[in-house]
């Protein structure tokens, strides 16, 4: 590819197609009331056209959540690039020709359909979420970065330069004109700026919604309209009691983070602002909120006799995945119904070797050896094949597992070494041999009431608004 490749890679970045929704791709018309100016505002609204979000409403989440962040902040850098680009393009004189651009817009073309790539040229521009003519201005800008790149080096017209030293140089620029990033709120409109250069908050984030992997700003707009929504159908709640159960549901949060070893008591607002996050708006953030109001919606929905009844009906579902359990082990090995480059055995020889080695085991412990030496599924190879208390419909293992651990908890523990093994079984890509130790029975009320309580929670969002149901504006 022409030297442009290396701003292309730079400053695109792969965002999906533009105009979809979190789920569906197409949505009846909004609302005939509406006015043109007043849909031009509006980031996201539901699929029926009762709730809407606006661009502004977009924005402060963004500030909150994602513009400092490590995609935020490499979006800024890439906008401060390519404007600094085009400063240095024009002051030096620079700018391929439109037969330039042409020639180098043909050869990218042929290298894309060579390639096979799905929808050839036009599906690469909507996949990188970039129009046709602001393609043509990154080869320009890419060809400003490799001549002045050259030059700095002092190698000859056309002489090679790599990827690593356009960069190289690219920094360099931009700290030799002091380049500099600011932290929010920005008081005086100023996000970054050098010489030469000044990007102001409203183009930070009309780059931001074009730069941010799309697939995050869909779950911003779904959870801003979900409060909504959920708001809606609680119109009586007190503002105090949202504001007493946000509370609630962050130091929850804060608790959480205190007892998890992997960030060695580092404070949930500091763990926020190593992300990027704003704490002091976390009251405000959507996802909070919903974790709030679904609370509270249980909790007026439904009394003790009411979650009972829940369980009761639903038993099958709820010991199913929080219910009696077994201490599971677990050795497992590739297999397929032929062998070939990809896969190392046949089920008949993947059974055999599990058969042979079932003979030899004795106890737990020689099944634990066994795991961490032979077991081809990582996670249990790491474990010495414990996989730990699972239930009769955990989803962590497949179907022909799942089956065999339902057996194996509707039975009573025994002490032999052969009577706690079970196997081969076939999954669809290899053969397992389970060890089976203690059961654990179904937890108290007080402890299964906390499940029957969040799947009440899930499937209040789920009810208030689906994710299909959502449909972008960008």
């Amino acid at each position: 590819m022409p030297a442009a490749a290396f701003i292309l890679a730079l400053f695109i970045h792969p965002l999906g197609s533009p105009g979809g929704t979190v789920a569906a791709q197409s949505a009846p018309n909004p609302p005939a009331s509406d006015s043109t100016e007043s849909q031009a505002d509006i980031a996201a609204r539901s699929l029926d056209g009762r709730t809407s979000i606006t661009w502004a409403e977009l924005d402060e989440l963004i500030l909150a959540r994602r513009a400092m962040s490590k995609d935020g902040r490499e979006s800024l850098r890439h906008l401060a690039q390519t404007k600094l680009l085009d400063v240095l393009g024009k002051q030096n004189g620079l700018s391929l020709s439109d037969t330039e651009v042409e020639t180098q817009l043909g050869e990218i073309k042929r290298q894309i359909a060579a390639s096979g790539e799905k929808g050839g040229f036009e599906g690469f521009l909507k996949d990188k979420h970039v129009t046709l003519d602001e393609f043509r201005r990154l080869l320009r800008l890419g060809s400003v970065q490799e001549t002045l790149t050259r030059r700095t080096l002092g190698l000859k017209d056309g002489e090679r330069v790599t990827g690593e030293q356009q960069q190289l140089w690219m920094d360099d620029a931009l700290q030799k004109r002091n380049y500099q990033e600011f932290n929010p709120p920005w008081t005086e409109g100023i996000v970054a700026q050098c010489a030469d250069v000044v990007i102001k908050q409203d183009e930070f984030f009309d780059y931001l919604h074009l730069r941010l992997p799309q697939e995050a700003l869909q779950e911003d707009c779904w959870q801003l309209l979900a409060v909504k929504r959920m708001k809606a159908r609680m119109p009586d709640l007190a503002p105090e009691k949202l504001a007493k159960a946000v509370e609630e549901e962050l130091q929850r949060r804060r608790d959480e983070t205190k007892l998890d070893p992997r960030y060695k008591g580092v404070s949930y607002e500091s763990l926020l602002a190593t992300q990027g996050v704003m704490a002091d708006r976390m009251n405000q953030d959507p996802a909070v909120q919903i974790a709030a109001l679904s609370k509270l919606w249980v909790e007026r929905s439904y009394d003790d006799a009411s979650l009972q009844r829940v369980y009761k009906d639903e038993r099958d579902l709820f010991d199913g995945a929080f219910g009696p359990a077994v201490d599971t082990s677990m050795i497992f090995l590739r297999a397929a119904a032929f062998k070939n480059e990809f896969n190392p055995r046949t089920f008949i020889d993947a059974d055999q070797i599990l058969r042979d080695l079932r003979r030899r085991i004795r106890s737990v412990d020689d099944f634990h050896k066994a795991a961490k030496e032979m077991s081809e599924d990582a996670q249990t190879k790491d474990a010495s094949g414990s996989v730990g208390y699972v239930t009769a419909r955990v989803a962590a293992v497949p179907a022909e597992v799942q089956a065999e651990i339902a057996k194996a908890i509707a039975t009573n523990a025994s002490a032999s070494a052969e009577a706690s093994m079970v196997g081969p079984i076939h999954a669809p890509n290899g053969s397992a041999l389970l060890w089976f130790g203690l059961r654990r029975p179904a937890p108290a009320w007080d402890v299964m009431v906390q499940h029957v309580k969040a799947e009440l929670r899930r499937r209040f969002v789920v009810d208030v608004l689906p994710k299909s149901a959502v449909v972008i504006g960008f």
